[in-house]
Order: structure tokens, then sequence, then C-alpha cells
């Protein structure tokens, strides 16, 4: 090929790169102005019906898939040994794997874990919550769960017991099904419920609406609170058998609200 040729292709192609690159800035910035002026008009909205928001508004995923289960598998001698401090004899009974010994226990029944440990520190943390907080994590770590995925819902406590409601997320997604509740008693009895199941694969994808279109299309009440607004995952209804994405709206009063996350239509 002679200099003149390539010169020529050459030219042509970075005049295509040129025209190729303009036309990704034009529609990147059309994009960002679109959503520029969506959230303005979301804010806008609120503020119109006097709808209070005290949290930020996350970002959410562009697109989201539903998810299918399968049953988790545990190392039963690891958690034997964390509970016992030995090995303990299986038995099964009612369909359910029983490990027991005194108070302490270990029950695998259908798809929920229950472990009941003295724990020797129990009494101590059960007068620092922020201690029986993080010490709690560390333990679902120990038994298998992954503890980057879990993070603190809601921690109460009375007379009689503390407990934590424990959350788990997928894909920055909260998996609204799967709560992990824990509590302490002030002797030291550490009592685990966790749902025995995780994600096996994500389904095919498909298009989410964003958290500003949710607020505008949710028609909530005049002068109403929302305290946070979180996208995850959670059974349309009792029939399927996977998990759909949706936007959940938690309310000044701690009541919920689901939007299937798709179409923008509140749950029942």
């Amino acid at each position: 090929m002679d200099w003149s040729k390539a010169k020529t292709i050459l030219i042509i192609v970075f005049l295509l790169l040129n025209i190729f690159l303009m036309t990704t800035i034009f529609y990147t910035n059309s994009s960002l102005r679109f959503q520029s002026d969506y959230t303005k008009y979301a804010k806008d909205y609120l503020a119109s019906k006097e709808i209070t928001l005290k949290g930020s508004i996350p970002s959410g995923p562009a697109k989201a898939g539903t998810l299918d289960y399968i049953a988790k598998t545990y190392d039963f001698k690891k958690i034997t040994a964390k509970v016992f401090g030995h090995e303990v004899t299986q038995s099964i009974a009612n369909n359910a794997v029983l490990y027991a010994e005194g108070e302490e226990e270990i029950s695998l029944t259908g798809d929920i874990l229950i472990i009941h440990d003295r724990i020797s520190e129990g009494s101590l943390l059960y007068r620092d919550p922020e201690k029986f907080a993080e010490e709690s994590m560390n333990y679902l770590a120990d038994i298998g769960y992954s503890r980057s995925s879990l993070y603190i819902e809601n921690q109460a406590g009375n007379g009689d017991e503390k407990s934590l409601l424990i959350g788990q997320m997928y894909n920055n997604g909260v998996l609204f099904d799967l709560p992990i509740s824990v509590s302490l008693t002030p002797n030291g009895l550490l009592k685990v419920s966790a749902p025995a199941k995780e994600v096996k694969k994500v389904n095919r994808q498909f298009d989410i609406i964003s958290p500003y279109q949710l607020l505008v299309m949710s028609n909530l009440t005049n002068r109403s609170t929302i305290k946070k607004i979180e996208f995850g995952y959670h059974r349309l209804s009792e029939g399927e058998i996977y998990d759909s994405p949706i936007w959940r709206i938690t309310m000044d009063d701690n009541s919920f609200i689901y939007y299937d996350a798709q179409k923008g239509e509140k749950l029942k």
C-alpha cells in the first residue's frame, strides 16, 4: 500500500472516531441534563406536597434481575466447635438436624438455622450495645455468613434481653426477605435465628425506575415524612419462588411501603 492511500485511510478513521466521540458526548450530556431536570422536578413535586425526606436519596442500579435461591451449606464441624467447644453427636428429629448439650443447641429446620450459645463474655456484651452489635456481626461471619454483606437494621433492648435485626446485602441491594435476628440475655445466652439460603443466580435483567421517578409515582400523602429509601429484593407474592427488584420506603413511623422497581406499582 502506498503512503497516500494509507494517509487517506487514517484520515477517514480519525474522522469517524471524532464523529463517534461527539455523538457519545452529545447523548451523555443530554441524558445528564434530563436526569438533572427530572431530579429538580421530583424535588419540586415533594415540596409542593410538603413531603419531608430525612435521609439522602440513593442512586440505585440502572438494571436488575430477579434472584433465585439455593439452600445454604454450613460447616457444622466448625459451628459445633464454636458453640460447644468440642465435637457433639448429630441427631435428626422431625426432619431437623440437631446438635444439643444442655441449654446450648444448633438446629436446622427447613430453611432456618437456630443457635443457642452461652458465651463467656455475654454479660459484658449485654451492658455494651455497641460491642454486642460488633461481636454479633463477627459471630455470624464465623458460622458462614459474609461479614461484608451484613449491616445493622435495628437494635433494641429491655430488661430481659438485647436484640438485633441484621440485614443482608447482595449486589448493593438489600435482601428484604432474609433478615437475621440475634438476641442476648443478661446471663449471656446468645440466640441466633438466620435464614438458611443464599443467592444462586441473577436472572435476566431489566430497566429499573430511578428513586426520583419512584417518589413522583408513589402518590404519598401530603405532609408525610420519609425516613429512608432503599433498593433491594423481595418476593412480590406468596406463590413466587424468586425475589424481584423493589424499592422500599420507610416512613417516619417506621412503617414500610414496597414498590415494584420495574413498574413503580405499590405492592400489597
